[in-house]
């Protein structure tokens, strides 16, 4: 068992270290300026750990967001 819990381990490593660059890129080098609202909010490894799912989640505190929201979504379409 002990190596299933250490699987884990880096799993959750490697989920951090992807939301934090997907981050910074979203805060950084990304100049769209419909995402500019946008932090990434959990991102799961699927078991192998070849492929992640990355929920990126809007700011709602901003008060422009709903003329940006359905453009972005619509862009990633």
């Amino acid at each position: 068992m002990p190596e299933h819990r250490g699987r884990k381990h880096h799993q959750d490593r490697v989920a951090e270290t992807l939301r934090l660059e997907i981050g910074t890129m979203i805060d950084g080098e990304l100049v769209d300026p419909r995402i500019a609202n946008c932090y990434v909010s959990e991102v799961s490894l699927n078991p192998g750990g070849k492929s992640a799912r990355v929920y990126v989640a809007v700011d709602s505190a901003v008060p422009d967001i709903a003329w940006r929201l359905p453009r972005a979504t619509s862009a990633m379409s």
